[in-house]
């Protein structure tokens, strides 16, 4: 499971579950977070258990965040994958 903390919602409906998310590789064994341009959003990329490496982009929108899983489907894509070739 792959949770992000949206620190605008009290606890503890300030945690989403991202990992319902189309693309999302199975058996995730790392996730990395960065502040994605525009300023406002944040790239997810993660690593399955297989190698394969997805990434999606969270666009934070002002506002009452959304509760639950809707909070991943109101401000994420879903996940492409941007494996790196082998060779």
């Amino acid at each position: 499971m792959t949770w992000i903390r949206d620190p605008r919602a009290e606890p503890p409906l300030a945690w989403h579950r991202i990992d319902g998310l189309d693309g999302y590789p199975e058996g995730a064994t790392g996730v990395s977070l960065t502040e994605a341009v525009p300023l406002n959003a944040l790239l997810v990329t993660v690593v399955g258990a297989d190698g394969v490496v997805a990434q999606t982009t969270c666009a934070i929108k002002p506002g009452t965040p959304p509760p639950g899983a809707d909070w991943a489907k109101a401000y994420c894509a879903a996940f492409t994958q941007i494996t790196p070739p082998t060779k």
